[in-house]
């Protein structure tokens, strides 16, 4: 609760994030485990709702404890919906698979190796060694979920140049995946 207070300028601030977090960090975090289902993620997804509350101190002076209470309920389930969210976009990029059917050779799977090894800042930092264009589209499909037809009205192209990058940057990166894995193997 020390980082917490840190953030808070006044005294009078400190005084009322005090009584905020003894009386309904437990509150929340239920809320929040009720939404993700997984001790871990409530914490950190309540660590981001009191960081909020820091943000908007000023709203919870001087309201009454029910409104209080309203209000610290609502900004943890938002939080804890974020994350999960957040959490699903991870878990459900389809990247993997599609790059899967671009590689070469089959007997070969470096896309299943580095989710197999949870790597998926290796993978994520290869994506990034595709270029701007191969990047954005990458970004826009698999982490925004956007259709190939949004993503070519959200970056004025046409829809085939679209399936193109897509396609392209599968190949790249599988490449780039199987010389990554071949290097740390």
């Amino acid at each position: 609760m020390l980082i917490y207070l840190a953030a808070l300028e006044t005294e009078e601030e400190r005084r009322c994030f005090s009584t905020l977090y003894e009386e309904h960090r437990y509150l929340m975090l239920h809320v929040a485990m009720r939404v993700l289902k997984n001790q871990a993620l409530a914490e950190d997804a309540v660590h981001n709702a009191f960081l909020k509350i820091i943000d908007c101190m000023g709203r919870f002076q001087g309201l009454s404890p029910e409104r209080t209470k309203a209000l610290v309920v609502v900004i943890a389930r938002n939080k804890a919906i974020d994350l999960y969210r957040h959490e699903q976009r991870r878990a459900a990029l389809p990247i993997e698979e599609e790059i899967l059917d671009c590689e070469a050779d089959p007997s070969f799977s470096p896309a299943r190796y580095m989710i197999e090894h949870e790597d998926y800042d290796t993978l994520t930092g290869l994506i990034s060694r595709l270029g701007a264009t191969y990047q954005s589209t990458f970004e826009l499909k698999y982490i925004g979920g956007y259709s190939d037809r949004e993503i070519a009205e959200l970056l004025d192209t046409t829809l085939k140049n679209v399936q193109v990058r897509l396609y392209r940057g599968k190949k790249m990166l599988a490449k780039l995946l199987r010389e990554e894995v071949n290097r740390d193997v």
